[in-house]
This record gives structure tokens, C-alpha cells and sequence, in this order.
């Protein structure tokens, strides 16, 4: 399939929820990802700066260590968004109203769930009605309200922006699920020594293979790297298994590879 450039505008799904939001943010489901306030109709481009960046890391080893190491900091994400004021505020069918009642306080935990999956409207993408589906991929960012300021033009304040800080707790391109996410795990069943071979899998019926844990049942005869890609060692059966991290239950799919 041919990568294709796709404009943001009018295609990210944007939506905020209170900490009590997920059952499980890490592996959403469509209900909970649907209940949650529209933020991008509320959110304001010029001013909108979210986003999940590459981690800092330090090359300070501990006392411990014997050799150089390098240490990864948490995962790094947040930013600030610019909102538009309420005409009406108190106003329980105004979803401006009940955005600002849900961040206006500082040290306020909440949720940011964040889609770009498709041409919005189109045929076989996201329905234009902005609502998740199964299957959807999704970012979910746990996140914690800073300091705001009002957004000024002219004389009068007409939107404020407020900070995110992170929460540590950070779904990257999760995907929805209508119950529970569904693992499939496809590959060669038969394999030679001193070949290799490539499993693949898919969460609800979308490409997964980097976001499992990979294992082999017998890693003498087979190893799987963190893609997906066995190596036949020896004659024998093996399970190449995938394994979803973090889901309440556990999930996993796997396929047994006769090696000769």
C-alpha cells in the first residue's frame, strides 16, 4: 500500500474526558471514546500545539553500572491548546460551556484522546459524524491542566489557552475496540533451518505488528525478533506468539511453525 499525504485539516478527531474516562485508556473502547467532549470544535489551529515527542535521555550512568548505558525519561507529550470562550457559561448544552467546566481548574487530571486515520467523509474511512468506530486508531494522552491565560484580541478576551502537562500515561496509536480487542496472528507454519520467516499482527483488523510482544515457546529452535521475524534454529515445533501489553484480560494470538 502507497503512503499518501493527508491535510489535517478537518480530519483529526479531538476529544477531552475526566480522569474517570477509561476503564482502561491503554485499550479504549469505542463507547468511552464516543462519550467524551468534542474538543476540536472547541480548539483554536493558530494556537494548538499537542503532540507526543521523542523522549530525553541521559548518558549519566547509575552506580551500579559497569559499562556506559544510556537512560530513556518517561515518554514525552502534552502542549497547549487554545480554546474558545462560551457565549453562555453554566450552559449544559453548550459543549464550549462544558469544556470550560471541565479544565478551567489548575492541577486537574483529564484525558486527551487524538485520531488522525483517514480522509473524514470518505468512502471506507471515518464517518463525517467526528464518532469513533472499532478498529480506529487512536492516541490517548493522560494529562494534567497548568496555567491559563486569556487569549486577547482588541479589548476583550474571546478564548483562553491552557497548558498540559503530562501525566504518565501516554496509548500511542492504540486501537478502539467495540468490547475487546481482538489479536490475529498470520505466518508461515513451516519453516527451514537457518531461514526466516515473517508473522504479522493485526488488532481488530489493523496492522499491529510493532505495539505485541513476541516470544517463541522453544527458543532453541526459534527466536522472533521485536517485528515479528523468526529465525528457524533447529528441527521441531514452535509457537511464534503475540501478546498485547497492558490489556485487563490477557491477549494473545500465536502459530505453531514446524521447522526442518
Amino acid at each position: 500500500m502507497t503512503d499518501e499525504r493527508l491535510y489535517s485539516s478537518g480530519n483529526v478527531r479531538l476529544r477531552v474526558y475526566p480522569s474517570t474516562g477509561f476503564a482502561n485508556y491503554r485499550w479504549p473502547l469505542v463507547s468511552e471514546l464516543n462519550a467524551g467532549l468534542r474538543l476540536g470544535d472547541a480548539v483554536q489551529w493558530d494556537n494548538f500545539d499537542v503532540g507526543v515527542q521523542a523522549s530525553d535521555t541521559s548518558d549519566v550512568p547509575p552506580i551500579s553500572a559497569k559499562a556506559s548505558v544510556a537512560t530513556r525519561a518517561q515518554a514525552n507529550y502534552g502542549g497547549s491548546l487554545g480554546i474558545w470562550y462560551p457565549g453562555y457559561y453554566d450552559d449544559p448544552s453548550n459543549q464550549l460551556s462544558l469544556i470550560y467546566d471541565l479544565v478551567d481548574k489548575p492541577r486537574t487530571d483529564l484525558f486527551i484522546a487524538m485520531s488522525v486515520d483517514g480522509e473524514i467523509g470518505e468512502s471506507g474511512q471515518p464517518a463525517d459524524t467526528m464518532l469513533f468506530a472499532d478498529g480506529d486508531y487512536v492516541t490517548i494522552m493522560k494529562v494534567s491542566t497548568d496555567a491559563w491565560d486569556d487569549l486577547t484580541e482588541g479589548d476583550d478576551p474571546f478564548g483562553y489557552i491552557i497548558n498540559l502537562l503530562k501525566k504518565g500515561g501516554l496509548a500511542h496509536y492504540t486501537v478502539a475496540s467495540t468490547a475487546a480487542p481482538v489479536l490475529a496472528v498470520t505466518g508461515p507454519s513451516t519453516g527451514t533451518i537457518g531461514a526466516f520467516g515473517e508473522y504479522h499482527a493485526t488488532v481488530n483488523g489493523r496492522d499491529y505488528d510493532r505495539g505485541v510482544n513476541w516470544s517463541s515457546t522453544v527458543s532453541s529452535s526459534a527466536t522472533v525478533s521485536a517485528n515479528g521475524v523468526a529465525s528457524y534454529l533447529a528441527g521441531t515445533t514452535a509457537d511464534i506468539t503475540a501478546t498485547l501489553p497492558k490489556t485487563s484480560v490477557a491477549t494473545t494470538g500465536s502459530v505453531t511453525v514446524t521447522i526442518s
